[in-house]
């Protein structure tokens, strides 16, 4: 697209200015010690030069990941999920969810953004970033929306916004299936359990993807981080994406009432939340999320324009708010503590970082001015 900002292959460093005229390193240094890639990467249309509080940068559906350095800053991480595809307007895809969270980042890192992408309304193609495919009418799950730190993982996503199902053909099903929160909705009853009801897929949960109403073929099943296909039987939807995957719908005969996949759960890095992270996972305490929240699509949000929204419709969004250096129990450099007497203890927790400590005694009693 044209508002595409991209470079391939590309790296400059102002070595002079570096290191100084006549002390440039060698090739052979810069290639062990200078971090760089071969390949293409993408950048943010808005990205600054500088950060500064109140900055914000909207990274909407492009069908590609947004990677850039991400500053030492505190930030608040916004994503919408992904709608799943329609198959018309009285047989409409499960919403994408919401997820919000404040993070502190005590140095520069790598940041990997994806914006999912609503699933085919005219296809059976899943969404970017994880959405499942249908099966012959039905339509493909939404793609789910997250943030990866340092590595370009699904073991390192700290927020992940679920996308809705996939439509079937039936009009019973319209709009169920809906992405986010901890556990997606399946996609015929609307409830959030993991195994899919009469043709429909189950939504993915904390710790587990969506299962297919009476089928175990693996295909089906939500997965993590990738909603489940629908590869045999008749017309139905894909299973969304998120932290796991819903299910696609299976449909065992051919009356027409395939029903929705399911949608993908959402996810917020945070100490409570931590316990449900998978084997291999890549971040630690660092990294977790304060005043987090991931809320499901039949719920009620803020939407991307500032709006009121029940469920997210059409492809993801995401957004960073810079914020505030400084918040409530964080400290700056140069900030000085004082610690008068008070005649108790006195506690006080202070973050990572070298402070300069300084003591005095306190003088010993005395009878009279003269002893």
């Amino acid at each position: 697209a044209s508002s595409d900002v991209w470079a391939d292959g590309l790296m400059i460093i102002d070595l002079t200015a570096a290191f100084g005229a006549g002390n440039e390193p060698t090739q052979g240094w810069c290639d062990t010690h200078i971090p760089f890639f071969v390949g293409t990467t993408y950048l943010p249309t808005n990205l600054p030069k500088t950060y500064k509080t109140g900055d914000i940068l909207n990274i909407p559906y492009t069908g590609h990941k947004i990677s850039f350095v991400l500053p030492k800053r505190n930030m608040k991480f916004e994503c919408w999920g992904a709608q799943g595809g329609d198959y018309s307007s009285s047989a409409s895809g499960g919403h994408g969810g919401y997820s919000c969270g404040i993070i502190q980042l005590n140095s520069k890192i790598d940041g990997h953004l994806y914006t999912g992408g609503q699933g085919s309304s005219s296809g059976t193609n899943g969404g970017f970033n994880g959405g499942g495919n249908g099966l012959s009418g039905g339509r493909g799950g939404g793609g789910a929306s997250d943030i990866r730190l340092i590595s370009d993982s699904l073991y390192s996503r700290v927020i992940v916004a679920g996308g809705g199902g996939g439509a079937g053909v039936s009009t019973s099903s319209n709009g169920k299936g809906s992405g986010g929160g901890v556990k997606g909705e399946e996609g015929y009853t609307g409830g959030t359990v993991q195994t899919g009801t009469n043709r429909s897929g189950g939504g993915g949960q904390e710790t587990a993807g969506g299962i297919p109403w009476s089928i175990s073929t693996a295909a089906f099943k939500g997965t993590f981080g990738q909603g489940g296909s629908s590869t045999s039987g008749y017309t139905a939807g894909g299973g969304g994406a998120g932290w796991y995957g819903g299910a696609a719908a299976y449909d065992n005969d051919s009356d027409s009432d395939g029903r929705n996949g399911g949608g993908g759960s959402g996810y917020v890095y945070t100490t409570d939340t931590a316990s449900n992270c998978p084997s291999g996972w890549l971040l630690n305490s660092e990294y977790y999320l304060n005043g987090a929240e991931t809320i499901i699509g039949t719920q009620s949000f803020t939407s991307p324009t500032g709006t009121s929204e029940t469920g997210h419709s059409g492809s993801g969004y995401i957004r960073i708010t810079i914020m505030s250096r400084k918040q409530s129990g964080e400290y700056n450099v140069g900030d000085i503590l004082d610690f008068d007497y008070t005649g108790s203890v006195q506690t006080k927790t202070l973050p990572k970082g070298k402070y300069k400590l300084e003591v005095w005694g306190a003088q010993g009693g005395y009878r009279s001015s003269a002893t």
